[in-house]
C-alpha cells in the first residue's frame, strides 16, 4: 500500500493567498493619483507588482497583473480529488468504518 506524500498546499493544489499577497512588493498610490497615472500603474502590476490603491487613506482596491489574477482565480482541490490523484488505486486502500457502539454518556 502506497501513500500520498507532501504538504497539504501541494496536495490540494494551492498556495495560501494570504502568503503569496505577503511575499509581493507592491505600490501604493492614492486613489485620484492612480486615476492620473494609470497607464503607468497598470503597467506595473502587468510586470507583477500589485498596486494597491487607498480612498480617504483606507486600502480600496488592488490592481494586478493577469497572471497574479489567474494564480488567485484556481480552483482548490476537494478531498476526493486529492485521494484520485494518489498513485495507488482507491480500491487498493483499506478503509472501514468501526461496527462498535458508541460510548455510553451520563448526563
Amino acid at each position: 500500500m502506497s501513500f500520498c506524500v507532501g504538504s497539504r498546499d501541494s496536495i490540494f493544489g494551492h498556495t495560501p493567498a494570504r502568503k503569496r499577497w505577503n511575499s509581493l512588493r507592491r505600490t501604493t498610490h492614492q486613489i485620484q493619483e492612480a486615476k492620473q497615472r494609470f497607464s503607468a500603474v497598470a503597467e506595473q502590476a502587468a510586470n507583477g507588482q500589485p498596486q494597491l490603491v487607498t480612498k480617504h487613506g483606507k486600502p480600496f482596491v488592488v490592481i494586478v497583473g493577469v497572471k497574479e489574477w489567474e494564480k488567485s482565480r484556481e480552483q482548490v482541490r476537494g478531498m476526493m480529488d486529492a485521494l484520485r490523484a494518489c498513485p495507488s488505486s482507491l480500491h487498493e486502500l483499506k478503509m472501514s468504518r468501526s461496527n462498535d457502539f458508541p460510548r455510553r454518556l451520563t448526563l
